[in-house]
């Protein structure tokens, strides 16, 4: 076996797939961190995920079936933006089946399926999992891969065993079942591999080991004519790669040069009938495993000097390395069509493995960013964003039960006041100051206008609350809140704050801050009866409705290299709440409350937490937790002063919706009546 055979099987093989799981994994949210594992989507049975549709919103692969002996593997579909997990048909219950490729808008999948006894069939599934077989070779022994697919979906390519027990090279063209062996060359093949394709269908790359020389040689098909790609000196080479317009292909060629024993193998580029030597980073072996759309960026996985592997960048003539995230190896896979991003997977200092993503600009300081950290940084943005929410949600709240009830002779109620709430589960808490003016048209009739102003926040460290923004609230109300018999009010609050959001830095993260607005909007009717016990007491059971509405609007970071957009987050909910309060007279002038009660929602929509990253892709997390059944109580305490006046102290506690952490909040009220 060659030094190149070798060398791919112990090192390239295993990372040409992780490290495409390591790309792509970014854009697959899962509840677990994903170092040291292929790709979390929460199933446990270690899924490998073979390749990505063009626009990243597909990925493809087989997982292995639980409780199956001997081990069997199931194929799956992936859509990324929907978080949908797709189980592919198999084409003989019990067996095996494996996803290779996708189409490059994600609609068709090909594969293989095994029919038991050693047998499989080339396999083909449409965007509605529907599986059509794709036969191989006539009289073969019956075992047929399908590698990849045109971007037109016109054309598949991958191989066939023939009646001799070889491999050969075939394709299933417009939308044929069928197989056709593609042509062999001159002077004859005894085996071929076909594994990629270009965009327009026209050239397909592999290997062919050649009938006289029984060595193995990169070969491209155009136009079903194939050719020798040569080798770099050596005795064999394989394409691996090709680029989307079919102008560069890339894979790894034994050079002259023995190394212990066997030839070394080097990464190459093969463009314009020339097969280029791209070097090593010190070592004695390279592979080149991915290409940019335009041929101009190839990326792969190097020696070096002290034989270590390091992911590479290869632009402009000029092989750079990568590094790493601290440990001892790395590997690229994946570069974006435009060239501009490359994606891989590297150790970390404790010799776990963590994706990574980086720039290939040479002229700027290109570093490697941990594409794990930045994983879990957005998580936390996310979970904090939910003490966010409920403080915004604590905020409508308050503006819409402000209540004054000292009126004097011009039926006219003054005051101001202060109230702060807490969370429970952060250390998160508003403190706000108000105004308020209310007004009684009749002696049955009155209604209220009330401003807020947060003055003070302790928020989560990487959100930072503007104080500038006034809330709002308002009411109308039919006989006084503490009558006896029938009272009903109406009641808004309105409130638009701005943050900035400052995504917490991790080692080999990048700190991105963005500037972005939470607005709320709150309704609510309240029907009450009050009924007297006697003495100084009263009871007053309430039955309502309420309607919130939060969001905060998208924003993009700025100053950093790969700046993430956050799509805006709605919550909205309809509430029916219902309970019962009290009302004692303990002297005169003081006068102490209770009311609690249960909410429930009857209607509620959360938005996931999704974004993008630029140049690499979507990701989406789970929507907003939602406790859908809270309790509350509350406690008001009046102290009627001399000349219409009074101080009012209500303290108040209360399930929040997200997370169904606690809530807390004080108010204390002067009030002045005129």
């Amino acid at each position: 076996m060659s030094l190149y055979q070798k060398w791919w099987n112990s090192q390239l093989k295993k990372s040409l797939c992780y490290s495409t799981v390591a790309a792509l994994i970014f854009m697959i949210p899962s509840q677990e961190s994903f170092a040291d594992s292929l790709i979390d989507l929460n199933l446990g049975l270690d899924p490998s995920v073979e390749c990505l549709s063009g626009d990243g919103a597909f990925s493809v692969g087989y997982f292995t079936k639980a409780g199956s002996t001997p081990v069997e593997y199931q194929p799956f579909k992936y859509d990324v933006s929907k978080k949908t997990f797709t189980i592919l048909s198999v084409e003989t219950a019990n067996q095996s089946g494996y996803a290779y490729g996708i189409s490059y808008d994600g609609t068709i999948t090909v594969g293989t399926c095994s029919l038991g006894a050693g047998k499989y069939n080339g396999a083909k599934w449409s965007a509605d999992g529907t599986l059509t077989p794709l036969t191989g070779i006539t009289g073969g022994t019956s075992h047929t891969e399908a590698r990849a697919i045109s971007k037109d979906t016109q054309v598949i390519v991958g191989f066939s065993y023939d009646a001799s027990g070889q491999p050969k090279a075939v394709q299933w063209a417009s939308g044929a079942t069928t197989v056709t062996q593609l042509a062999d060359i001159s002077g004859g093949s005894r085996s071929s591999y076909a594994y990629a394709i270009s965009d327009d269908g026209t050239i397909i790359v592999g290997s062919m080991e050649s009938t006289i020389t029984r060595k193995t040689t990169a070969v491209k098909w155009v136009n079903n004519v194939p050719t020798y790609l040569g080798t770099l000196g050596g005795d064999a080479s394989t394409g691996l790669y090709i680029s989307g317009d079919g102008t560069v292909i890339v894979g790894a060629a034994n050079t002259a040069t023995v190394t212990n024993g066997n030839q070394e193998s080097h990464a190459y580029m093969y463009k314009d009938n020339q097969m280029k030597d791209l070097g090593t980073l010190g070592g004695a072996n390279s592979s080149a495993t991915g290409v940019s759309s335009d041929g101009s960026v190839i990326v792969g996985q190097a020696q070096t000097a002290d034989k270590s592997v390091h992911a590479f960048q290869y632009y402009n003539g000029e092989m750079k390395d990568l590094g790493t995230l601290g440990g001892t190896s790395s590997t690229a896979k994946t570069v974006s069509p435009d060239g501009k991003v490359i994606m891989g997977r590297s150790q970390i200092a404790d010799g776990s493995w963590h994706a990574f993503m980086c720039h290939t600009d040479f002229s700027s300081n290109n570093v490697l960013f941990d594409l794990d950290n930045t994983y879990k940084t957005l998580r936390e943005n996310g979970r904090q964003l939910n003490s966010i929410f409920n403080l915004q949600n604590m905020m409508l709240q308050r503006a819409s039960d402000h209540e004054f009830t000292e009126f004097g002779r011009s039926n006219i109620a003054l005051g101001a006041g202060l109230y702060v709430n807490t969370l429970q589960n952060l250390p998160s808490n508003l403190a706000a100051q108000y105004f308020g003016i209310a007004y009684k048209i009749r002696p049955e009739y009155r209604l209220g206008v009330f401003l807020d102003h947060n003055f003070s926040s302790h928020v989560p460290n990487n959100f930072n609350v503007s104080h500038n923004r006034l809330w709002m609230g308002a009411f109308i109300g039919w006989q006084d809140s503490d009558a006896l018999g029938s009272s009903v009010k109406v009641s808004f609050g309105y409130g638009k704050q701005k943050a900035t959001i400052t995504r917490e830095q991790l080692e080999n993260t990048e700190a991105g801050s963005g500037e972005s607005h939470f607005e709320g909007v709150a309704a609510q009717i309240e029907g009450r009866y009050g009924k007297s016990l006697g003495g100084h007491v009263r009871v007053q059971p309430f039955l309502g409705l309420q309607f919130v509405h939060i969001t905060r609007k998208e924003y993009t970071e700025n100053g950093v290299q790969f700046p993430v957009h956050y799509d805006p987050i709605d919550y909205s909910t309809g509430v029916v709440y219902l309970g019962i309060g009290s009302h004692i007279a303990l002297v005169d002038s003081l006068h102490v409350g209770i009311r609690m009660g249960m909410e429930q929602n009857f209607a509620a929509h959360t938005d996931r937490f999704s974004g993008s990253i630029a140049s690499i892709g979507n990701f989406v997390f789970e929507k907003l937790d939602v406790t859908h059944t809270r309790a509350f109580a509350e406690m008001p305490v009046n102290y009627e002063l001399p000349y219409l006046q009074s101080l009012n102290l209500i303290l108040r506690v209360n399930q929040q919706p997200l997370q169904g952490v606690m809530g807390f909040s004080s108010d204390l009220r002067y009030a002045l009546g005129f």
